[in-house]
């Protein structure tokens, strides 16, 4: 990790606070996003497709004797269905947001004040990761094989520090520049970082 020292406060709410993104999707690439957002959208959409051809005879239920669980098999294709239907909102969302960020940038420029590789969960108590990420899952591997290793900047603006992710290749510019100016061309939803460059 690098950081700056002397930052009082601010250095303190940047290494506590930030980079604990709850917002769905943040720092992914809107392509990514659209993409993966189509490809849910159709899975769900085979599953409602699906569901629907049960519900609506389509299915001959006789040649497999489960015709006297009619009503409790339409009840399941309700259920699925709904979900499905739930699971392709969902996706357009994706879609939207991706859509609109992958044109949509703004720059953002700030001092360095940490840049650090973070890893899934690093923000939890240090007695809970150990636990958590030193115990094996149901196949048997343990968890901090899985944990992903992200990598975060943290810069010093106008509005107070605020935190991005970034590539690896953006990172490896940037984390040899401590205090330097930085700047970001960012998507304004996800956070996504296309373009970083030091500016001094």
């Amino acid at each position: 990790m690098v950081s700056i020292p002397g930052l009082g406060d601010t250095s303190g709410r940047a290494e506590s606070m930030l980079g604990r993104r709850l917002r769905p999707w943040w720092g992914v690439s809107p392509g990514s996003l659209i993409a993966r957002g189509v490809v849910g959208a159709i899975v769900f959409g085979v599953i409602i497709s699906g569901a629907h051809q049960v519900r609506a005879g389509e299915l001959d239920l006789a040649a497999t004797g489960l015709e006297d669980s009619r009503e409790l098999i339409d009840l399941v294709a309700l259920g699925v269905g709904g979900a499905a239907l739930l699971g392709v909102l969902y996706k357009i969302v994706q879609i939207a947001v991706g859509a609109f960020d992958l044109f949509v940038r703004r720059s953002v420029e700030g001092r360095l004040v940490q840049a650090q590789e973070r890893r899934t969960g690093d923000f939890l108590p240090g007695i809970v990761q150990m636990v958590w990420f030193r115990s094996r899952d149901s196949s048997g591997m343990n968890r901090s094989v899985r944990r992903r290793t992200r990598y975060e900047v943290v810069l010093s603006t106008p509005h107070g520090p605020k935190s991005w992710n970034v590539n690896s290749r953006h990172f490896a510019e940037l984390r040899g520049r401590p205090g330097g100016s930085v700047r970001l061309r960012v998507s304004p939803l996800l956070g996504y970082v296309s373009r970083a460059e030091a500016l001094e």
